[in-house]
C-alpha cells in the first residue's frame, strides 16, 4: 500500500532527525574549550534546519493518519455512536501528534538556549543534565528573561494590541531567525487566527507569506473601527455607583478610543460626542456631582469629564470599606 510505504519512510524520516538532535545534545555536554563560536554558530543553525524538517514530517505523518480506521465497527452501532467513537479517537490522537511536536520544540528551543548562553558565557563548559527529556542545561548565574508571548484568537477588537505587541518581541528582532519568528508565531495563535495559517507550511521562506496572509485579514482598518465603535456603543449604562464599575466604564471609553486612534482614526473632533454618551451611561449620583462640579453653561470637554471621573474612582476607591 502506498500510504503505508509512505508512512515508514517518514518515520525513518523522524527517527533520523531525533538522532540529529541527540548528536547535538551529546556535543553540548561534552563540550570543552577548544570548540570556538563558530562551531556554536554552525550547530544553531542545524537546529533550525532540524527543526524545520521534523515539522514538515510530523504534519505529513498527520496527514496520512488523519483517515486511519478507529478499528472494526458493531453492524448494529448508530451512526450516532460511530460518530462519538470517531470524534474521541480522533481528539486522541491529535492530542498525542501535538505532545510529540510540543516535546520535539522544548528540546530544540531549550538546546539553542544553551548555546546562545555558552557564546554569552565565553563557552563556559559547566554543564549538567537537565531530567525533563533528556535535555541539558549550562550551570548559570544569569537568568534569561522568559518571553510573555501575546495571544490572539481571531477576535478584531484584539488584533491591535496583539500586532504591536509581537512586533515589539518577535517580529522586528533582528537577532531572531524566521524559522524562530515562524513558531513562535504558531504558538501565540489560536482558533480562527490559528487556521488563517494552519495550511502554510512550517519553513525559513514562509514565515513572511504568514505574516502577510494573517495582516491580509486583520489589517482591515474599516472593519477595525467598526468593531471599536461598535465596542464603545455596546458598553451599558451603570446600574450602581460603586468604584469598581465606573472605572470599568472609564477604562472601556479610554482603552477603544486608543485603539482608534492606533488604527489612524482622528478622534479629536469627537469630544462633544464622547462627552454626551459617557454621560448617558453614568449613574445618576454621579452625573449629579459632574454636574455640580462643572457648574457651567458650556459645552464640558470630554477630558474634562474623564478627569473629574478618575478623580471620583480614587475617592470611592479609598473610602470603600476593606474586604
Amino acid at each position: 500500500m502506498p500510504a503505508a510505504d509512505d508512512l515508514r519512510l517518514l518515520s525513518k524520516q523522524e527517527r533520523a532527525l531525533r538522532i540529529s538532535l541527540d548528536n547535538l545534545k551529546e556535543f553540548v555536554q561534552t563540550k570543552h574549550e577548544g570548540a570556538d563560536r563558530r562551531a556554536l554558530d554552525l550547530r544553531i543553525a542545524k537546529l533550525d534546519e532540524i527543526w524545520e524538517k521534523f515539522s514538515n514530517v510530523r504534519m505529513r505523518i498527520e496527514l496520512l493518519t488523519d483517515d486511519v480506521s478507529d478499528g472494526e465497527t458493531d453492524p448494529e452501532e448508530t451512526e450516532q455512536a460511530k460518530l462519538q467513537r470517531h470524534t474521541k479517537v480522533k481528539k486522541q490522537q491529535d492530542s498525542n501528534n501535538a505532545k510529540i511536536l510540543k516535546d520535539f520544540e522544548n528540546d530544540v528551543y531549550q538546546l539553542k538556549k544553551i548555546m546562545f548562553g555558552l557564546i554569552q558565557a565565553g563557552t563556559s563548559n559547566s554543564l549538567q543534565i537537565q531530567p525533563h527529556a533528556s535535555a541539558v542545561v549550562p550551570q548559570s548565574k544569569v537568568k534569561l528573561p522568559e518571553l510573555k508571548l501575546p495571544i490572539f484568537n481571531g477576535r478584531m477588537s484584539d488584533w491591535v494590541t496583539f500586532r504591536d505587541t509581537y512586533k515589539n518581541l518577535i517580529h522586528n528582532d533582528v537577532s531572531l531567525s524566521d524559522m524562530d519568528k515562524f513558531t513562535y508565531l504558531r504558538t501565540s495563535l489560536t482558533g480562527d487566527a490559528l487556521q488563517e495559517i494552519a495550511s502554510i507550511e512550517i519553513s525559513s521562506a514562509n514565515y513572511a507569506i504568514a505574516w502577510n496572509a494573517l495582516e491580509n485579514v486583520y489589517e482591515n482598518k474599516k472593519l477595525l473601527v467598526m468593531t471599536h465603535l461598535d465596542s464603545l456603543f455596546a458598553l451599558e449604562s451603570l446600574r450602581q455607583e460603586n468604584f469598581d464599575t465606573l472605572s470599568k466604564l472609564v477604562n472601556g471609553f479610554e482603552r477603544n478610543l486608543q485603539m482608534l486612534a492606533k488604527i489612524g482614526e482622528n478622534t479629536e473632533g469627537w469630544s462633544t460626542l464622547l462627552q454626551y454618551m459617557l454621560c448617558k451611561r453614568l449613574h445618576p449620583t454621579t452625573l449629579r456631582q459632574w454636574e455640580s462640579y462643572y457648574n457651567s453653561k458650556e459645552v464640558p470637554k470630554y477630558q474634562d469629564l474623564v478627569k473629574f471621573l478618575k478623580s471620583h474612582c480614587s475617592v470611592s476607591q479609598s473610602i470603600a470599606p476593606a474586604k
